[in-house]
């Protein structure tokens, strides 16, 4: 309610200062006139390549921004393409720098630009930024209110934004995303960064790059085939997708250096802020690294971690009580799915699942969903009860796991869980979860799996005092099975499935 009252202020306020300010002429800019050229580089993507290419271009018709102090300064004109460059040290305090139609901008690599109100990039309108050969230009946007600091604010939808080159660092106002909208406001738009620097921080209840507070749906997209990202979501949002109680979009990433960090609650690295669905994320290349500090997954959402699908790049996913890859803390990922079809995939958690739910107990743990590996090279690992691809603690393994090629690396560390399959039951009163209750399906590939030898619980199949529906086996697979690496022994045909119970299983062809 304090927050709707504050709104309710806030938006009255706006109007009163879009009246006042609505007779006021856009500032100055300076018009070249000479046909001197500012050469800027411009990327794109080769898709049968699959790599960012680069082309330096010249732009003779632009205006120069400059320094004020004004509330705001417009720049563009409806349904006009126009070209801005920045030279040298430019400072907007107080600004707003309001964009209209088609806005280019060049960072020339001597400008250091800081705009202390953000920019606005509203539905209909879109920006895109350039750097020059080097990258070195400088532009730096920060938002007070409830506007993100490239992007919209809690009155409208936000528009295309593009990065192509030059070090950017965006800071989204209260409610609002570093880079994307804000307060209450859909995406509906294209964030698209194909190269550059680029660091954006959300506000409270903002992600870095994505959405502001309270933004259902999966509409908006953001794709990344290039640059050095950060992003790091503020209290309770991702780092890239929702922010509080938003959806994680549709996010491809490409190709780049990325890292995503969600702070706090249930917030993911990559995928749904506190409360909000993982959306669809899907990794075809780069290095990705994504963190998840508190009860959120590195990568995913609460009880839906999204639709997830990792085709190639090499992937470093860090849970904390939620998975690494999947769910959240005490949440029973009931939607959404995991495949894994390629590149390099390392996930863990401090006290939960590498890959599926994250840890319950006396609540949440479940795993409902399918998990699908067709090949890859995957290494997962699960502690405190949860499993290393599977369940989390005190929870159920009720979602198909069908691992049908690549190189697999499974195991529960510490605890009662399964290497692959459920997490250990709770110790509790409630004594739930530990059940395996689908066939574990290994059709193709090498896989090994472990569970600790004092937590009771198997390879390949139940966690701690659970039981389990067995696992299905491809035929000229391979089992060497004992209580550790150092004592297994090759199994006979019919030892094989009982081998996989054992505390430690290698699955191979023959």
């Amino acid at each position: 309610m304090k927050k709707q009252i504050m709104k309710r202020i806030f938006a009255a306020v706006l109007a009163a200062a879009t009246l006042m300010t609505a007779s006021i002429p856009a500032a100055a800019a300076s018009v070249n006139t000479n046909g001197t050229p500012i050469y800027y580089v411009q990327r794109s993507w080769d898709a049968a390549n699959k790599k960012v290419v680069s082309e330096t271009k010249p732009c003779t018709d632009y205006e120069l921004l400059h320094s004020t102090s004004s509330s705001w300064y417009t720049i563009g004109q409806e349904n006009e393409t126009t070209w801005y460059v920045a030279k040298g040290n430019i400072t907007m305090n107080g600004t707003t720098l309001t964009v209209r139609g088609n806005v280019n901008i060049i960072l020339c690599n001597d400008a250091n630009v800081k705009i202390l109100d953000g920019i606005e990039v509203k539905t209909g309108y879109s920006l895109s930024i350039y750097g020059q050969e080097g990258d070195n230009g400088f532009l730096y946007a920060k938002n007070n209110d409830q506007d993100a600091g490239i992007g919209c604010g809690p009155n409208s939808g936000v528009g295309d934004i593009t990065i192509h080159g030059g070090k950017v660092e965006a800071h989204g106002g209260k409610y609002a995303a570093g880079i994307g909208s804000g307060d209450e406001r859909q995406m509906g738009s294209h964030i698209t960064i194909y190269g550059g620097d680029i660091q954006a921080f959300g506000g409270k209840y903002g992600a870095g790059i994505g959405s502001g507070d309270e933004t259902s749906g999966d509409n908006g997209y953001i794709d990344i085939y290039g640059g050095n990202v950060f992003a790091k979501g503020g209290d309770e949002g991702a780092g890239i997708g929702g922010g509080n109680e938003g959806n994680g979009r549709h996010i491809t990433i490409w190709g780049g250096k990325i890292e995503a960090i969600g702070s706090s609650k249930e917030a993911a690295g990559i995928g749904g802020g506190d409360d909000g669905g993982g959306g669809y994320i899907t990794i075809n290349g780069g290095e990705v690294t994504a963190w998840a500090f508190s009860y959120g997954p590195a990568i995913g959402g609460d009880t839906n971690c999204g639709t997830i699908t990792i085709n190639g790049g090499e992937i470093y996913a860090f849970g904390g009580l939620g998975a690494g890859i999947g769910g959240a803390y005490v949440e029973n990922l009931v939607k959404g799915s995991i495949t894994i079809n390629g590149g390099k995939v390392y996930a863990s958690s401090t006290n939960s699942t590498g890959i599926g739910a994250g840890a319950g107990t006396s609540s949440g743990g479940d795993c409902d969903i399918p998990i699908t590996i067709n090949g890859g090279n995957v290494t997962a690992y699960g502690t405190g009860g949860s499993a290393g691809i599977g369940a989390g603690n005190a929870g159920n393994l009720n979602g198909q796991i069908t691992i049908a090629g690549g190189y697999v690396e499974a195991s529960a560390n510490k605890g009662g869980g399964a290497g692959i399959g459920s997490g250990a039951e709770d110790s509790g009163v409630f004594k739930i979860g530990g059940e395996v209750t689908k066939k574990i399906k290994i059709t193709g590939g090498t896989v090994i799996a472990s569970a600790s030898p004092k937590g009771n619980a198997q390879a390949i199949g139940r966690g701690c005092n659970g039981d389990s529906a067995g696992t299905e086996l491809y035929a000229n697979a391979k089992v060497t099975a004992g209580s550790n690496a150092g004592n297994a022994t090759v199994k006979k045909d019919d030892e094989r499935l009982s081998g996989l119970t054992q505390y430690y299983a290698k699955i191979e062809p023959r």
